[in-house]
């Protein structure tokens, strides 16, 4: 993540290994034909202190992807995608 407001979250992340974990879990919550192998998300977010506000910059983030990959904010699946994000919200914060 480049946006300043979170990228300190992400600073021993490896881009390319949270990319493809994300995209897998989104295809998970979007109900695609991938059984979720990852660690539960509660799990892996224990101790990163995750402020409510930053959250939401993620979902944003996440909300503007998808615009920029063609998927319109009216379609199933972006919505499906904002549903589930928002709902895991709790666990993560």
């Amino acid at each position: 993540m480049t946006d300043q407001r979170i990228s300190h979250y992400f600073h021993y992340t490896d881009p390319k290994k949270h990319a493809d974990r994300l995209s897998r879990f989104l295809a998970y919550l979007a109900g695609g034909h991938e059984e979720w192998m990852g660690r539960g998300i509660d799990e892996a977010h224990i101790g990163r202190f995750i402020s409510s506000e930053h959250y939401d910059i993620f979902l944003d983030l996440i909300r503007k992807s998808l615009i920029i990959d063609n998927i319109p904010e009216t379609s199933d699946i972006h919505q499906k995608f904002i549903e589930a994000l928002t709902m895991l919200k709790e666990l993560v914060c």
